[in-house]
C-alpha cells in the first residue's frame, strides 16, 4: 500500500475478552489455534453463524491495489510461494488457478494489527511449516505475534510476543528482509530481527523466545532495526545447528553487516563491508553473500545505493552495482547460478505503459548487467487487471526467481505482484499476477438499485463494478487519489457524487451515468477537501462536510455557488433521505441528531440523548423518514419520523456500524445489517435482520473476520441482491458476504 493513516478507534474496553492471544511471561507465550476448522464459539471471541455454513465471504474483485512487501519461495516444493503485504495479510500461490489464496482472514476485531506482515520464513525440511511475523504499530496497541502453521497456512497457532518485541508490517523499510529465518539444518531454531528490540532466538519452533544479548545493535535511528537474517547452510550439517549466520542492520556510517560463527552466541562486524549506505536484502549462494544497499530504508525515500557480493572463502568484497545513482533492493539467483537479477527501488523509468523501477539481469555473476526495460525491451502488462495499466511496477523491493523454473520470476510492486515466465528470453514480459490479492483500503461505497456498486478507496480513487466478481476496467477518472466520500440520489440513482483529493487538488466530482464518467464541480468557495458527501433524493442538492471542517456546505447548481448550512456544526457525516428530496440528516457523538427539511439550508436539533455513537448514520433504503443510528455501547436506534424520536432496538447490545439492503422476496422492508453484538450472540461480528431488527442472524464465522471495520467504518447491504453485504477492512479490500 502507499502511506495509510488509520482512524483511531479504541477497543481497550473489550480487548480483554476479544483477543485470543495473551502474554503469559517474558519469554514464553500462550498459544492458540487460529483459523481451525472447529468453529465452536469461545466466550466473546469467535463462533459459527446462526445458520451454520449459510454464508461465504470473499473480497470484491479489484486486483492488488496495495504494497506487496515480499515474495518467499520454498526451496523444497515446487510452486510453493508465499506473499506478504503491509496491511492486507499473507497469501499463498495456487498454481492451478494462477492466483493467490488469502491466509489470514481469520484475524478478528481487536487483532487487526496482525494483517500487517513483517516477515515470512519457511522450514526447508518441512514444506508445510511456515512462520509469519505479524503486527502493526498503530493497531491494537501494536499486537505482535509469531503465527505458526504446519499445513501450508491453512491453520495457525499464535504466539503473542508483544511484551518482548513488536512488529510493524506497514513501517518504513517494510520491503527489507527477511527478518525472520529458520535454521536450514535444524528447523526448531529460528532467529528474528526486530525494529527496536534487537535480535531474538527460539530453539523450539517459535514457541519460546530469548533475546540474543550479545548482538551489537538493538535499534536504529530510522526505527527499522535489524532488516535481514541469512544462514549459511554449509556451516552445519542436517540435525545440527548452523554455525555461520549473517544479519543486516538498517543504518549507514558504521558497521551494518554482522556475522556469527558459533550459531548466534557471539557477533562481530564483517570485515571491510561497505558502510556508505544501509543494507536492504541479502542472499547466500555459491559460497557468496550478495547484499543490496540504498541510502535510506525505503520504499519511497531512497535515491542511490549499490550492490555487492562477499566471497566467504577469502573475505573479499566486490562492487557489482549494475549502474550508479540507483538504490537497489531485490536480488535473486537461479538455482543453477546462471542468472542473477536485481531490482531498483524508487527509480522512475519508462516501462512502456507507465513509470516505475528497473530490473537488471546478469549471466556472469554480476560482472556485467543488462537493463531489462530501458535496454532489452522488457514490457510490463496489466494482464486481466487493466486498471493497473497506469501504475505498473514500482517500489520493487523484492524479486524472486522460481527455484524450480529459471524462466519464471515474481517481483513485488506498490500495486500488487508481477510475474514473468520468460525471464531468460531477450525481452521478458512482466504481467500483473495479483489475482486473489485484494489490498485496497475501502473508505466508502454505494450499491445502487438496478445499478452498479461504486466505491471510494485510499490512494487509487475507487471503482465502478457492474459485476463484483470481475476486475474493473479502470479506476475513477479523472483521478484524485485518496477518495473519502460517495453518495447517490435515492430517486435519481444515476446521479453520483464523490469527494477526495488533497491540498493541491480539492476535488468534488459528479456523475450522471452511475459513475461511468465524471464531471468536476467547482470547490474554491469551500476551500477544503475530502470528508463526507450526501445528495438529495432528486439529485438537485449536494451537501458536503469536508475533512477537518466545522461546517456543512451545500450547492444546488453543481458547485457554481456554495452556501453554509445553518443550525449545524462539527465534523459530521450527512446522509440524505432515500425518498423525500428535501430531507437530510446528521448526527454528532455528543448526542445531537440534526434534521433538515429544506434541502440542507438549515438544520434543527431533535434529540440530544444518544451519546457516543458512530457519526456514520444511515437512512433506511426505500423508507421515507426512517433513520438508523449505530450507538456503539448504546446499541442500535431507529426513527420512523425524520428523527423526531428514536426507538432502541433491544435485540442489539452493541453497534459500531449499520446499513440496509434489499430484503427477502415479499418483504416490504429492507434487511438491516450491523457490525456489533446481539442479545443472543456476544461475538463482535456482522449480523442481518429481515424483520426490522426484532431478530438477528450472525453471518460470519472464525475463518471470515477480516479484522475490524478499520478506516472506512462501514457495513452496507446490497440494494439488488438479498443477503449480500459489504464491509470495510484495514487493507483486505472490500469484503463481502453472501449466501452460498
Amino acid at each position: 500500500m502507499q502511506q495509510k493513516h488509520p482512524i483511531p478507534v479504541s477497543y481497550a474496553f473489550r480487548i480483554a475478552v476479544l483477543i485470543l492471544l495473551t502474554v503469559v511471561g517474558t519469554n514464553s507465550c500462550k498459544k492458540d489455534d487460529l483459523g481451525a476448522p472447529d468453529d465452536t464459539p469461545t466466550g466473546n471471541t469467535v463462533g459459527v453463524p446462526t445458520i451454520d455454513g449459510a454464508y461465504e465471504w470473499s473480497s470484491v474483485a479489484i486486483g492488488g491495489g496495495g504494497f506487496v512487501t515480499g515474495i518467499i519461495t520454498s526451496p523444497v516444493e515446487e510452486n510453493l510461494i508465499y506473499a506478504r503485504t503491509d496491511v492486507g495479510g499473507a497469501y499463498r500461490w495456487i498454481e492451478a488457478s494462477k492466483s493467490w489464496k488469502p491466509l489470514t482472514d481469520f484475524v478478528g476485531p481487536g487483532q487487526t494489527s496482525l494483517l500487517g506482515i513483517e516477515s515470512i520464513a519457511l522450514d526447508p525440511h518441512n514444506a508445510g511449516r511456515a512462520y509469519i511475523a505479524a503486527g502493526t504499530e498503530y493497531w491494537d496497541g501494536g499486537l505482535s505475534c509469531i503465527l505458526i502453521s504446519n499445513d501450508y497456512g491453512e491453520t495457525f497457532e499464535a504466539v503473542n510476543v508483544t511484551s518482548m518485541f513488536q512488529f510493524h508490517g506497514n513501517g518504513m523499510g517494510r520491503q527489507n528482509g527477511e527478518r525472520l529465518a529458520v535454521d536450514p539444518n535444524l528447523g526448531d531454531i529460528l532467529f528474528c530481527g526486530t525494529r527496536k528490540h534487537g535480535l531474538w532466538k527460539s530453539e523450539n519452533g517459535g514457541h519460546n523466545w530469548t533475546k540474543v544479548s550479545s548482538f551489537p545493535a538493538s535499534g536504529t535511528a530510522n526505527g527499522n532495526g535489524i532488516c535481514f537474517i541469512t544462514f549459511d547452510s554449509s556451516s552445519g550439517t542436517t540435525g545440527a545447528a548452523t554455525q555461520r549466520i549473517f544479519a543486516g542492520v538498517s543504518r549507514s556510517g558504521s558497521a551494518n553487516i554482522f556475522v556469527s560463527d558459533d550459531g548466534g552466541q557471539n557477533w562481530q562486524p564483517v570485515a571491510d563491508a561497505p558502510i556508505e549506505d544501509m543494507p536492504m536484502r541479502s542472499l547466500l549462494a555459491n559460497g557468496q553473500l550478495y547484499v543490496s544497499y540504498a541510502n535510506a530504508e525505503g520504499p519511497w525515500n531512497c535515491t542511490t545505493g549499490s550492490l555487492w557480493k562477499y566471497k566467504l572463502a577469502d573475505g573479499t568484497w566486490t562492487d557489482i552495482s549494475p549502474e550508479s545513482g540507483t538504490a537497489f533492493s531485490g536480488i535473486s539467483i537461479s538455482r543453477d547460478h546462471t542468472t542473477l537479477v536485481a531490482s531498483s527501488l524508487n527509480k522512475w523509468i519508462n516501462q512502456g505503459l507507465a513509470w516505475g523501477d528497473e530490473i537488471y539481469r546478469s549471466t556472469d555473476d554480476g560482472a556485467s548487467w543488462e537493463r531489462l526495460f530501458q535496454g532489452s525491451g522488457a514490457t510490463a502488462s496489466p494482464g486481466d487487471i487493466t486498471w493497473t495499466a497506469k501504475s505498473s511496477i514500482h517500489w520493487a523491493g523484492d524479486i524472486k526467481i522460481d527455484p524450480f523454473n529459471s524462466s519464471r520470476a515474481f517481483i513485488i510492486s506498490g500495486n500488487g505482484v508481477y510475474r514473468t515466465t520468460s525471464l531468460t528470453s531477450p525481452a521478458p514480459v512482466w504481467q500483473n499476477a495479483s489475482n486473489g490479492i485484494e489490498e485496497t483500503v475501502p473508505l466508502g461505497l454505494v450499491s445502487i438499485p438496478e445499478g452498479p456498486l461504486v466505491s471510494v478507496i485510499g490512494d487509487y480513487d475507487g471503482y465502478m463494478h457492474a459485476d463484483i466478481h470481475e476486475f474493473p476496467l479502470t479506476s475513477h477518472f479523472p483521478s484524485i487519489g485518496t477518495t473519502t466520500g460517495i453518495a447517490y440520489a435515492g430517486q435519481s440513482p444515476n446521479f453520483v457524487v464523490r469527494v477526495g483529493g488533497d491540498e493541491g487538488n480539492r476535488a468534488l466530482y459528479y456523475s450522471e451515468n452511475y459513475g461511468e464518467s465524471w464531471l468536476r464541480a467547482p470547490t474554491s468557495q469551500v476551500g477544503r477537501y475530502r470528508g463526507h458527501v450526501a445528495v438529495s433524493a432528486d439529485g438537485q442538492c449536494i451537501l458536503w462536510a469536508p475533512e477537518s471542517g466545522n461546517s456543512l456546505h451545500y450547492t444546488t447548481d453543481r458547485g457554481q455557488s456554495w452556501a453554509t448550512s445553518e443550525g449545524i456544526s462539527g465534523n459530521l457525516s450527512p446522509v440524505a433521505d432515500y425518498v423525500n428530496p428535501n430531507a437530510f440528516y446528521a448526527y454528532s457523538p455528543s448526542g445531537k441528531f440534526y434534521k433538515s427539511l429544506d434541502k440542507g439550508r438549515s438544520f434543527t436539533t431533535t434529540i440530544t440523548s444518544i451519546t457516543g455513537g458512530a457519526t456514520l448514520i444511515r437512512a433506511v433504503f426505500g423508507q421515507e423518514g426512517h433513520v438508523l443510528i449505530a450507538g456503539k455501547g448504546q446499541g442500535l436506534h431507529i426513527s420512523k419520523n425524520y428523527g423526531l424520536t428514536f426507538e432502541k432496538i433491544e435485540a442489539v447490545t452493541y453497534c459500531e456500524a449499520v446499513g440496509t439492503g434489499k430484503g427477502p422476496d415479499g418483504s416490504n422492508y429492507p434487511s438491516i445489517y450491523i457490525y456489533g453484538q446481539t442479545e443472543n450472540d456476544s461475538a463482535l461480528a456482522p449480523y442481518r435482520s429481515d424483520d426490522g431488527g426484532a431478530s438477528w442472524v450472525r453471518i460470519n464465522d472464525s475463518r471470515q473476520q477480516f479484522g475490524s471495520l478499520a478506516n472506512g467504518q462501514f457495513i452496507i447491504g446490497d440494494k439488488n441482491v438479498f443477503g449480500r453485504v459489504y464491509r470495510s477492512t484495514a487493507g483486505r479490500g472490500i469484503a463481502y458476504g453472501q449466501f452460498k
